[in-house]
């Protein structure tokens, strides 16, 4: 109808007429891209605020997962040190290593020898909201802190991978009662590489715990209640699997220390 009307006022001639119509239709348009634009940043802003939600998860798993290898670095120095000096010693008589007899082993036809936690670390939200631009909106500060957490998160999986095959090329000592001398320094590398690689996995693991208290968590008191059970349940289990020379991780933000006797 406006386009029929200002074809007439072109006919007629009628240059005020003209000028209105047209003035109508640039303020039309600028209402509705404005209102677009509104719409957009409002999306903007509640994809943001769900993806930083949803981060809160994968904080406090990198944290958790942090917390927990440091608490364990003296069970590691201890076993990989046992193995280390029994692997040194002379002759070629062995006597077979059975540390564990958990139901975590129950589907393998060899039980591990050592054993170390496997965990989730980085975060996918934050890699896949990154890439869509959704925490473009974030400051600069918060934006790096996150992403120097979830980088590390990315280092330390990878170490705890390399670890895991590293522990699984031992299994043979849980099985035979000879070993070569040349047999003995193969597997006392893979003992050291063991070592270095959990040293250099818990000396990040550390950088990660300080990050993340840096962050802060923005938990209600219900979901902090919920954590502190659920913490309570992984301690039993820890305690049970890795014993006392597991070191009671700190919770600061939950007002808790993971006790080996799991008073929370």
């Amino acid at each position: 109808m406006l386009l029929r009307r200002l074809t007439q006022h072109l006919k007629e001639q009628n240059w005020f007429a003209v000028a209105l119509d047209f003035l109508i239709v640039v303020i039309g348009v600028g209402f509705a891209l404005m209102a677009e634009q509104w719409i957009s940043d409002g999306q903007k802003r509640a994809d943001l605020i769900e993806a930083e939600s949803n981060l809160q998860d994968d904080l406090f798993r990198s944290y958790f997962a942090a917390k927990e290898r440091i608490a364990l670095a003296e069970c590691r120095k201890s076993n990989l040190r046992e193995l280390g000096e029994r692997l040194l010693e002379p002759g070629e008589t062995w006597e077979p290593i059975h540390r564990s007899d958990s139901d975590r082993d129950s589907g393998l036809a060899f039980p591990a020898i050592l054993r170390s936690p496997s965990r989730p670390w980085g975060s996918r939200i934050w890699e896949a909201e990154l890439g869509r631009g959704t925490f473009n909106a974030l400051g600069a500060e918060r934006r790096g802190q996150l992403d120097a957490v979830f980088s590390q998160g990315n280092r330390v999986l990878r170490r705890q991978d390399e670890i895991q095959n590293a522990q699984a090329r031992l299994k043979a000592l849980g099985q035979v009662t000879e070993i070569s001398r040349a047999d003995r320094l193969r597997y006392f590398d893979i003992v050291a590489e063991i070592d270095q690689k959990s040293f250099f996995l818990e000396h990040i693991a550390s950088q990660i715990v300080t990050q993340i208290e840096e962050i802060g968590f923005d938990y209600d008191e219900d979901e902090l209640s919920e954590l502190r059970e659920q913490l309570i349940a992984v301690n039993n289990s820890t305690s049970a699997t890795y014993g006392e020379c597991r070191k009671p991780p700190v919770y600061p933000f939950l007002e808790l220390t993971a006790s080996p006797d799991d008073k929370l």
